[in-house]
């Protein structure tokens, strides 16, 4: 009796959950000063390629873009309430463990039979959320596995195709990036963001940020010539004293780490990391300047200028996840195996 009841409660506690219930977003927030990582919650009203329209529970409706969107969780139909919520804490437990990899399992098998419920054009906005949090769950379970990932490119190409005018879009297509990258595939990632660059509604702060994206996998993928093609035309269209062009400029200083004069350039980076407050700039700067002091041989120098990236000015996930990659390859030329070995470890929970 006590089982039966205790179904009936959950069974009443599904379908009435979502009465009053409100759609979540959490944002990167670049109105706040400092910039912040923020949330919302109340309605939304539209979505479109740009983002999302919310009108909280307290003041006026605000306009998110999708390229500062880090997740959203739906007000969904009762009767899914509680698979919805099971799948959302389980991919919250996600961590390079055992125990976290089968947490990732049992959120995409949730994600699937949430999907598999909703049928109505009522739900479409959600459907589609579900079949890119799917997507992005198997990025996770497919990690070192090279098949696996290459199908699941394909997918998330297919997707990004299929929603064009979707708010995923954005995130979609890092995503899609990222898996290239894992594989090494440098162009081919810079390609995604080049035919995102091609959409005319991007917001200016994130079409910034995928030139940079798009230069720096030239870079790795050692195609020089076209990067410094891609720097000079971005800064020839920059304003003047526009942030973006030391950046740029740094960019530039790496394309010719192999030819550049280390006693001009390790100047110039120092320089940058001493006077700049912006962490995501000294990780730049630091490891270009380890990139610089390996292309002249110099591995333990190298070294440190990683170091400073991993261990202080972190906070920028891909110069973090740059450094990783490097220490790791570094401290393998050093005959480190051990910490190189580290360094691949950390890079791959990271991931």
């Amino acid at each position: 009796m006590r089982h039966r009841l205790t179904a009936l409660f959950l069974t009443m506690f599904a379908i009435a959950a979502p009465a009053g219930a409100q759609d979540t977003i959490t944002f990167r927030d670049r109105t706040a000063k400092p910039e912040k990582v923020a949330t919302l919650s109340g309605d939304i009203r539209d979505e479109k390629f740009t983002g999302v329209k919310i009108k909280p529970s307290v003041g006026a409706e605000r306009d998110i873009p999708a390229g500062d969107i880090i997740e959203i969780v739906y007000a969904v139909p009762g009767a899914v309430n509680i698979d919805y919520k099971s799948a959302i804490t389980n991919e919250n437990r996600k961590s390079a463990t055992e125990a976290g990899h089968k947490a990732m399992e049992e959120a995409e098998k949730l994600y699937g039979i949430v999907l598999s419920k909703l049928k109505d054009e009522k739900t479409a906005r959600i459907q589609r959320h579900l079949q890119y949090k799917i997507l992005t769950t198997r990025a996770f379970l497919v990690a070192g596995d090279k098949p696996k990932t290459l199908d699941l490119i394909e997918q998330f190409d297919k997707f990004r195709k299929q929603y064009p005018t979707a708010w995923q879009t954005v995130a979609c297509s890092r995503q899609q990036a990222q898996l290239l990258i894992d594989l090494e595939d440098y162009e081919p990632a810079a390609k995604v963001y080049e035919d995102l660059l091609k959409n005319p509604e991007l917001g200016k702060d994130v079409k910034q940020e995928l030139e940079l994206a798009s230069v720096d996998l030239l870079m790795r993928a050692k195609n020089y010539a076209v990067a410094e093609t891609r720097i000079k035309d971005a800064l020839d269209r920059l304003p003047a004293g526009d942030p973006q062009a030391e950046r740029l400029k740094i960019y530039q200083i790496g394309c010719q780490a192999a030819t550049a004069d280390l006693k001009t350039v390790e100047p110039q980076l120092l320089a940058t990391i001493e006077k700049t407050a912006d962490p995501g700039l000294k990780a730049l700067a630091y490891n270009t300047l380890g990139d610089c002091y390996v292309a002249k041989g110099n591995k333990k120098d190298a070294r440190w200028a990683y170091l400073w990236v991993d261990s202080v000015y972190n906070q920028d996930r891909t110069e973090f996840l740059k450094a990783l990659e490097k220490l790791s390859q570094v401290f393998k030329d050093l005959n480190d195996e051990d910490h190189s070995n580290k360094y691949k470890e950390k890079l791959a929970r990271l991931k």
